[in-house]
């Protein structure tokens, strides 16, 4: 067994980044001292040729820059900035607000990833998330997936936290097999999917599980948009989806 892929876009442009939900595909394009964000094959607006992540939230776009996470309608105006610090491994929407996690670099740092994970709102209010961190033993790029209604996955226990929009824990399950190579999870019902360099992982929900070899770009990330498609990988001159 496999994971099929399918490619969602072809650009001769270098894409930066993509995202999709049921009724809208969105990328972001390189252009000369821009980038041009594209939504359903349809070049809408330009941005900072700094934007290098895109994520749809609710019915608007998050872009990120570097330092600052900027909010967009999807007709180009900017309705908000906010300051959520450097390296960034993930903008992850959860409906009306997107959660913030970053790498070793920006958890170790002086500034605002040292928080772990940071939640902001779409009128610019940022929630720091570090005691949920703390709880699980989350440290850095950490893997959230929509899995009723959302989940990370903990490396230090070895188990998925279910949790809601608030961050309050629902209830946690266990993994039967070492996590710290996983890349993505997503869910199908009922099976937990997580991705790792060269497998999949099939996980149901009684705590059996089943590997398939197959190998993924480091660049595989889950989508958090209802839908088909799990998995995104954002190549250079396209956007390929798993399912």
């Amino acid at each position: 067994m496999k994971l099929t892929a399918t490619t969602i876009v072809e650009s001769k442009r270098i894409i930066v980044d993509a995202d999709i939900c049921e009724h809208m595909t969105v990328v972001l394009l390189k252009s000369a001292g821009e980038c041009i964000v594209s939504i359903n094959d349809e070049n809408i607006f330009s941005v900072s040729p700094r934007m290098h992540m895109l994520r749809i939230v609710g019915s608007a776009l998050a872009l990120y820059d570097g330092e600052l996470l900027h909010f967009y309608t999807l007709t180009g105006i900017c309705t908000q900035s906010v300051f959520v610090g450097r390296h960034v491994r993930h903008i992850e929407p959860m409906k009306e607000q997107i959660a913030i996690t970053y790498t070793d670099q920006g958890v170790y740092d002086e500034t605002i990833g040292n928080e772990v994970i940071n939640v902001v709102l779409k009128d610019g209010t940022l929630i720091p998330k570090r005691a949920f961190a703390e709880q699980h033993l989350l440290q850095y790029d950490i893997c959230i997936a929509k899995v009723k209604p959302y989940a990370c996955l903990s490396y230090n226990q070895n188990a998925i936290i279910h949790f809601n929009e608030q961050f309050d824990v629902i209830y946690v399950t266990p993994c039967p097999f070492e996590t710290g190579n996983v890349r993505a999870m997503s869910y199908h019902y009922p099976h937990y999917l997580l991705i790792e360099e060269n497998r999949f992982i099939r996980l149901h929900e009684d705590g059996s599980f089943e590997a398939f070899e197959q190998s993924f770009s480091y660049g595989m990330r889950a989508v958090m948009h209802r839908g088909n498609i799990k998995f995104l990988d954002v190549c250079e001159h396209r956007v390929v989806g798993y399912y």
